[in-house]
């Protein structure tokens, strides 16, 4: 079960998936989860750059810090829950 996530940092993410039995203490990973990719910031419109290869405009990003989790089994995380289409990360 592939689960995206979007919190408002790295710490309330920890937090969360500390919370919801995922990760443990020590941010190892618990017997039903099988990956967590911490993607941060997504990059919505990405930077222009001039020839000489400096920045005319800088990137925009989406709201929040955006987590992926793999899991054997599911588990419901509410609010942070996204609904994504085109996912930036993907599992082979």
């Amino acid at each position: 079960m592939i689960k995206r996530l979007k919190y408002e940092n790295k710490e309330e993410a920890i937090q969360h998936l500390k919370d919801k039995g995922v990760i443990g203490e020590n941010n190892e990973f618990l017997p039903n989860t099988q990956s967590v990719v911490y993607l941060g910031k997504i990059i919505d419109t990405p930077a222009e750059y001039n020839e000489e290869g400096e920045i005319i405009t800088e990137p925009k990003f989406k709201n929040g810090y955006h987590v992926d989790v793999m899991l054997k089994i599911g588990k419901n995380f509410g609010e942070h829950e996204l609904s994504v289409d085109t996912p930036i990360h993907k599992w082979l």
